[in-house]
């Protein structure tokens, strides 16, 4: 996934996972310093990364992929950067 971040991978088995845990996971992360994370359940995954490319002001900003049943990664990446006064 990421070829500039060491990835941080979280895996759920059974039930599908809540929002607030996934967010939970992503949190956890990135208080560890993470910045390329995978949440997956199954052959479902969501993808985050932060962009390290200075283009279009969008250095340190969140991108993501993927779904989780309901749960997009881009709209998780949304809620990250609006939290650091991104997009």
């Amino acid at each position: 996934m990421s070829q500039f971040h060491e990835v941080m991978e979280y895996q759920f088995h059974n039930r599908k996972p809540s929002k607030k845990q996934i967010m939970g996971c992503i949190d956890n992360a990135i208080q560890s310093g993470g910045k390329a994370i995978t949440i997956s359940w199954g052959e479902n995954a969501i993808d985050l990364n932060m962009n390290p490319h200075h283009s279009y002001n969008r250095m340190g900003l969140w991108f993501g992929s993927g779904w989780i049943k309901n749960i997009g990664g881009d709209d998780i990446a949304r809620e990250l950067n609006q939290k650091i006064g991104g997009f």
